[in-house]
């Protein structure tokens, strides 16, 4: 070794440095992919400049001891690319939150609900046009999808609000103390908040509805003709009742159990659904419970309870449980755009297409488009190397199948 001491490399290493280096290369990344299928699960310009703060910390100490101490520390040049590298990323992210477009933070309400949410606005002067996001099912705050859906939006010209649900996040009230049609009245009093707006064109306001926005969508697009269209994802067509059926049906096919073994899953789920309705056999669903759960097909089911809880512990459920929206998409007079994954294990593609195009044409509304994305989940996401195995993608066309439609309707396409 030349006569150096054996602990000479180890004595030139920057330990600040193995931070720094990986972090900022990391967040530059998630800064170039805010636009990406991984900004559905994470806000990726928060993380990347939370990321990029902390790595430009890192290095610029790292930085500071080269500098002070090259001779052990080492050269100054790593430390000096991971500072660059963090600050860009610092940079993309702050101009992706705050530049790209812009962000408001507002509040509105439903009666005695205040609702708090982020408004995303393009950075042209006004008035623009505008859809309100709508949420899926769960105590739902306007983080992940929702806002990346309405930023997304921002950035081609249109306005985007993602807001957190009742009961959840900044909003006040109970998310299980109402139905679809209380969600529907806070979906509403978003668009009449955007509508009152100087920047909004009061006549060009939708609704994107994602999943259980579905039954609220449709109710506050049928219901105030404000609404000027409605998109939706990952719909079903059907009640939830039957949604969930159907879900659990398709998971004990795909888990390789046989039809009589099928039937009497979707038997035992038909009686637990009968006594969440009327609160009566209690004590019959006990025992067919108890009997089953020893069965090996029980827990692949997923969605048959293991206990039966009081009739009043349902109540939620059993206000929405057989919401049929059939008569509601006959009513649909604005234009309607379907996008739904053909691997979505909710509900199966082609018989959702069925149930709302045969409502659509029974109602004499020929303004639609539906898609299907073959390799999608009910995210409208892809996972080329297993299913929940990042990074995910977004299958071909979409979201710009999305943003082009809405263009259209709004008039700039």
């Amino acid at each position: 070794m030349g006569g150096l001491p054996i602990n000479s490399l180890a004595r030139r290493r920057n330990p600040l440095l193995w931070v720094a280096l990986p972090a900022s290369v990391t967040s530059l990344f998630l800064a170039v992919e805010t636009v990406s299928a991984l900004g559905v699960v994470v806000d990726l310009a928060s993380v990347a400049t939370l990321g990029g703060i902390l790595a430009a910390v890192c290095a610029a100490m790292a930085l500071r001891r080269s500098l002070r101490n090259p001779e052990r520390y080492g050269s100054g040049f790593g430390p000096a690319l991971a500072l660059l590298l963090a600050l860009g990323a610092m940079g993309l992210g702050l101009r992706e939150k705050f530049f790209v477009c812009r962000q408001e933070e507002v509040r509105f309400a439903n009666g005695d609900v205040s609702l708090a949410g982020t408004l995303f606005l393009p950075p042209s002067a006004g008035p623009h046009p505008a859809v309100v996001v709508v949420h899926g099912s769960g105590r739902e705050t306007r983080k992940s999808d929702y806002s990346f859906y309405a930023r997304l939006l921002a950035r081609h010209g249109v306005a985007g609000l993602a807001y957190d649900k009742r009961g959840a996040g900044a909003s006040g009230g109970d998310t299980y103390g109402t139905d679809y049609a209380g969600y529907a009245q806070d979906a509403f009093a978003a668009v009449r908040m955007l509508r009152e707006r100087p920047d909004i064109d009061p006549l060009r306001v939708g609704i994107l509805g994602i999943s259980e926005g579905e039954w609220v969508g449709l109710i506050a697009a049928t219901s105030e003709p404000a609404v000027s269209f409605l998109a939706v994802f990952s719909a079903c067509g059907t009640t939830p009742a039957k949604q969930v059926a159907a879900e659990m049906e398709a998971k004990l096919r795909a888990r390789g159990h046989s039809e009589e073994t099928i039937q009497r899953a979707l038997a035992l789920n038909e009686q637990v659904y009968a006594y969440q309705r009327t609160g009566r056999e209690g004590n019959m669903l006990v025992s067919a419970l108890q009997a089953a759960r020893v069965e090996p097909w029980f827990r692949d089911a997923e969605d048959i309870p293991d206990e039966v809880y009081a009739p009043e512990e349902y109540n939620w459920w059993r206000s929405v449980m057989d919401f049929d929206p059939a008569p509601l998409w006959e009513r649909v007079r604005v234009p309607v755009l379907v996008i739904k994954g053909g691997r979505d294990p909710k509900y199966p593609a082609e018989e959702m297409r069925r149930n709302i195009e045969t409502a659509l044409r029974r109602g004499g509304n020929n303004s639609y488009r539906i898609i299907i994305l073959p390799g999608a989940d009910h995210p409208l996401l892809e996972w080329p190397l297993g299913k929940g195995v990042p990074p995910p993608v977004f299958a071909a066309g979409h979201p710009e199948a999305l943003v082009s439609w809405v263009r259209e309707r709004v008039g700039f396409d």
